[in-house]
């Protein structure tokens, strides 16, 4: 009896296949889990969640939001187009997290004059064209904004 070595490329495709469908998996929960939660919520919740949520469905022209209090949470869920996030002027401390979950549609960062975002020239963007990503940005300073940790997917400079 011949002993044979399993088809490495098919294999590999499996172990693949098996991760892409646990990081869905765990995508769709978070989106489930944002899209439920009610910060304004006269019940268990009230008080307890600290971070404003906020879920952004630019509409097929594309949508540009100033961002809002520090510590915001933004998300493209549900997105149709592009989505713009106006940063306010940096001020040390300030701090945002960006979630890119729509496959096609940007998310850009637009610094604020005299600003920098995550190594861009003064008042240009920082901008995520992957199919998925995550960002926590802070003011260092005020006038920079850098990355807190590893981005997760593809995020550039786009000093145009």
């Amino acid at each position: 009896m011949a002993v044979t070595l399993p088809d490495i490329p098919t294999a590999l495709g499996r172990g693949l296949a098996h991760i892409h469908d646990k990081l869905k998996s765990i995508l769709e929960g978070l989106r489930t889990a944002l899209a439920t939660v009610d910060t304004n919520a006269d019940d268990a919740l009230a008080g307890k969640i600290k971070t404003p949520v906020v879920n952004v469905a630019a509409d097929a022209g594309g949508t540009t939001v100033d961002a809002g209090p520090s510590g915001e949470f933004i998300t493209n869920i549900g997105a149709l187009g592009a989505l713009t996030i106006n940063l306010p002027d940096a001020s040390t401390g300030l701090t945002y997290r960006i979630l890119k979950d729509v496959a096609g549609q940007d998310v850009i960062l637009q610094a604020a004059a005299g600003d920098s975002v995550c190594g861009s020239a003064a008042g240009k963007k920082y901008k995520n064209v992957t199919d998925a990503g995550y960002l926590e940005i802070v003011a260092v300073d005020d006038d920079t904004w850098k990355s807190l940790g590893t981005p997760e997917g593809t995020w550039a400079v786009d000093d145009s």
